[in-house]
């Protein structure tokens, strides 16, 4: 008959292949963008646009299925834009979101919490919050 810390030891061992692959998937939820893409594609409706004030997500963009327009932004994709300063594409100056919003029919802002506040000075209308990743939130805008 088996000790107790030979029981002990196989109770560990089960109980720890059990939470390990929960523990793990949780954080993979954190730390993915995975949801957050998700949530913005169920938001999107032709002729709309996400907007990374001061923040950008690569995998954001990748799982939403659609291209990042870049406000405020420095950071990776500094260099391009020092490259080609005139074909600006995706690239716009804060005094421009209000022209972009109303340009769009629908925008889904990424953007930090102090940056949020700011906003809405600046925009005014409803901002709804969708989802959180990281440092930064995902919010619907709906202008007045």
């Amino acid at each position: 008959m088996p000790g107790r810390p030979a029981l002990l030891l196989a109770g560990a061992l089960i109980l720890g292949g059990t939470l390990t692959p929960l523990a793990m998937e949780r954080v993979s939820a954190l730390r993915s963008p995975r949801e957050a893409g998700l949530m913005a594609a169920s938001f999107w409706k032709p002729g709309a646009a996400l907007v990374g004030l001061k923040a950008y997500s690569p995998g954001l963009s990748f799982y939403c299925g659609q291209p990042f327009y870049l406000v405020d932004y420095h950071g990776e994709l500094d260099f391009g834009w020092a490259l080609s300063p005139e074909g600006r594409g995706f690239f716009f100056q804060p005094e421009e979101i209000a022209a972009l919003a109303r340009s769009r029919p629908r925008i889904l802002f990424f953007l930090g919490t102090r940056d949020l506040a700011d906003l809405r000075q600046s925009l005014p209308g409803n901002y709804y919050p969708l989802t959180n990743y990281r440092h930064c939130f995902l919010v619907f805008y709906e202008g007045k």
